[in-house]
């Protein structure tokens, strides 16, 4: 039986093509960018990946349990990825970062470069909200307080759904909720 059976050797181009293919992938992983790229595509493209997976089963005889059970994996690792993204955001190690300054001692950072006296600023916001608003620091600030909201609501939905933080389902539905609209 085993001479019957042919051998499959790959050409030398292939073999080629697959070390490059490695060394782009490896190359591309390794930095924050790269990494959290690959994972966001991962996360966004399984829905799909299931929906597919899913009308195949339904087109095969015995009910397709192996492409069931191949959906459910990759649902499953879905939202581990998407876990993931969120403990990377809450250290700040997310690629965005250095764009949208993510994380919240970055923001920190952020708006004490766009107001050195925040108190003073504060005031004149008060005292003054029409010439403040058509600033060229008001949308920049409006961006920071923006995600000041957003990342410990994000966050405190996450650690609630895991157990860590003690909130009924409603109050975690509304931090979740809120994130969303600030980060929106």
């Amino acid at each position: 039986m085993e001479d019957k059976v042919e051998k499959i050797k790959p050409s030398p181009q292939t073999i080629e093509r697959a070390k490059y293919l490695l060394n782009r992938l490896s190359a591309l992983t390794s930095t924050l960018t790269g990494l959290d790229g690959v994972l966001m595509l991962a996360q966004y493209s399984s829905p799909l990946i299931i929906a597919l997976l899913l009308r195949l089963a339904k087109l095969k005889k015995d009910g397709g349990k192996n492409l069931l059970g191949l959906a459910g994996g990759i649902a499953a690792g879905a939202g581990g990825i998407g876990e993931t993204r969120t403990v990377m955001r809450a250290f700040g190690m997310s690629p965005a970062w250095e764009v949208l300054m993510i994380g919240i001692l970055p923001i920190l950072q952020w708006l004490l470069a766009l107001h050195p006296r925040p108190l003073a600023s504060l005031r004149s916001l008060i005292t003054s909200p029409g010439q403040s608003l058509g600033s060229a620091k008001a949308l920049g600030t409006i961006q920071a307080l923006a995600l000041m909201v957003y990342y410990p609501l994000e966050h405190l939905g996450w650690l609630s759904g895991k157990g860590i933080v003690r909130l009924s389902p409603a109050g975690t539905g509304k931090a979740v909720l809120w994130s969303v609209r600030a980060w929106a």
